[in-house]
């Protein structure tokens, strides 16, 4: 088995994707809302 990334279930969406973007700089790949995924293989969920 081979780790490929980690998912990240929130309960408040907003906090973490500007925390990931603006602080660490990471770029938003795909938002489908409830579900985003950020560069570096991050994947935030609520």
């Amino acid at each position: 088995m081979k780790f490929k990334s980690p998912l990240l279930v929130v309960s408040n969406l907003e906090e973490p994707k500007q925390l990931y973007t603006e602080i660490l700089g990471l770029r938003v790949i795909m938002d489908f809302g409830a579900n985003v995924t950020l560069t570096g293989g991050i994947a935030l969920r609520t």
